[in-house]
This record gives structure tokens, sequence and C-alpha cells, in this order.
């Protein structure tokens, strides 16, 4: 079960950590060229693919002469671990936002270094939004 919750998430599905950053890296890379962006949909579609192949091979394929003959289950140390970590895979993939909020300033830096236009357009229109409302 644990296997496919982070799987599932590694490959994007909605609902998952995985997809909010995905989606996020697509927007961008929408924005600065569509085939780039045609590019990564590409990538984001064999990595589906490949992982459920191999799921269904590990999971559901023979077993080889090679395996124990008793597999243990996972002890309770073992099960704390994979719920915690499923719950922060659902979690950040349902209610991004006190995360984005986390790294928000070193994203809003990384983007002022990198366009430093856009810093002074972004500062100019925070100015003329508080002007408006009065703050």
């Amino acid at each position: 079960t644990f296997m496919l919750i982070i799987g599932m998430a590694s490959i994007g599905l909605p609902g998952t950590n995985g997809f909010i950053g995905e989606f996020l890296i697509l927007l961008g890379v929408f924005q600065a060229w569509w085939l780039y962006g045609a590019f990564a949909v590409t990538g984001i579609i064999f990595a589906a693919a490949y992982f459920l192949w191999f799921y269904e091979r590990a999971i559901f394929g023979p077993l080889k002469d090679t395996m124990p003959a008793v597999i243990k289950d996972l002890n309770s140390r073992e099960w704390a671990i994979g719920v915690a970590l499923s719950v922060m895979i659902f979690w950040i993939g349902i209610y991004p936002s006190p995360f984005l909020r986390m790294i928000n300033g070193s994203v809003q830096e990384v983007v002022d270094r990198l366009h430093p236009g856009m810093a002074t357009a972004h500062h100019r229109d925070s100015l003329l939004s508080a002007e408006v409302t009065g703050n």
C-alpha cells in the first residue's frame, strides 16, 4: 500500500504532493516556451508508464525461486513511518499553501535576480495597488 501511495505521488497523481510540484513546473515551463512544455509532458507520461509497468511486475508478477519462503510484514515502527509519510503526501497535495508560503521569499529572490525588470514592475504594481486600496 505504501509503495503504491509513494509511487502515485512520484508520478503526479492529483491530490498528492507530486501533482503540485509537476503542475507548478509545467506552468512555468509553458510560459517560457510551449515546446519545452510539450517535452516535459512527454517525460511525465513516460515516467508514469514506466512506474506502472514496474509496479505491475514487482507486485503482481510471478515469484522467483530465489525468493524467501516467508516474507515478513512491516513492524509497528515501519507502519508509523509509512503512515506519517502518507499523511504528508496527501496534506501537501490537498493543502499546499503553508508549504508554498515557506518558500515564497526564496523563490521571489531568485526571480528578482533572474529578471530584474520584473522585480521593479512587481514592486511598482504592489505600490499602485496599495495606493488604490488605501493601505
